[in-house]
């Protein structure tokens, strides 16, 4: 599990760098009409992460 939001209970609906990242690969989807895979981890996001945020928002999220 990859967790998207803030873990800190006044702050909890906010999103955390995972959240912004996912945010960020939809952004870039909608912008520029490419797939966000292959995209630089970035925000505090480790390599691995972003592989996983990445194809997570083109397996479930983006709608073709």
């Amino acid at each position: 599990n990859i967790s998207v939001y803030s873990t800190n209970k006044n702050y909890n609906a906010l999103p955390n760098a995972n959240g912004t990242y996912l945010t960020a690969c939809a952004v870039y989807e909608a912008i520029f009409g490419k797939s966000p895979i292959g995209l630089p981890a970035a925000g505090g996001v480790d390599t691995a992460t972003a592989i996983a945020l990445q194809n997570l928002f083109r397996s479930d999220i983006y709608i073709d």
